[in-house]
């Protein structure tokens, strides 16, 4: 069992920091397109995290959530849906967690991600 927590650990892992170098070397892209102008329109309200920022919290999700999973505790699913939220290449994660964790936790998940939706 020590060796599939550490397998699911280390998949976990590797996903996370091959998204966040993809999800923020295209926000880095778009940044420097931008004209100042077009950047001075922008919402002044809307909270602005840098990368690092925004790995960190997708760790600590992703990290929470495997701790919750590995007690039993409900809150992972929570833990994951954040995680979900946080990551630019939310199918693939999704999928990942879906071969990892049961179906129950999943299920959970995808109904937090579902209650966090906008309403269409």
């Amino acid at each position: 069992m020590a060796g599939y927590r550490l397998a699911f650990g280390a998949t976990l892992a590797a996903v996370a920091v091959a998204g966040a170098y993809y999800y923020f070397s295209q926000k880095n892209k778009k940044a420097t397109r931008e004209s100042p102008s077009s950047q001075q329109r922008s919402s002044p309200s809307t909270p602005v995290l840098d990368q690092a920022a925004l790995n960190k919290l997708f760790v600590k999700e992703m990290t929470t959530a495997q701790a919750a999973m590995q007690q039993g505790d409900a809150a992972a699913a929570q833990h994951f849906a954040n995680a979900v939220r946080l990551f630019p290449k939310r199918d693939e994660l999704l999928q990942l967690i879906k071969a990892k964790t049961s179906p129950e936790l999943f299920q959970q998940v995808l109904q937090h991600l579902a209650a966090s939706s906008p309403a269409r």
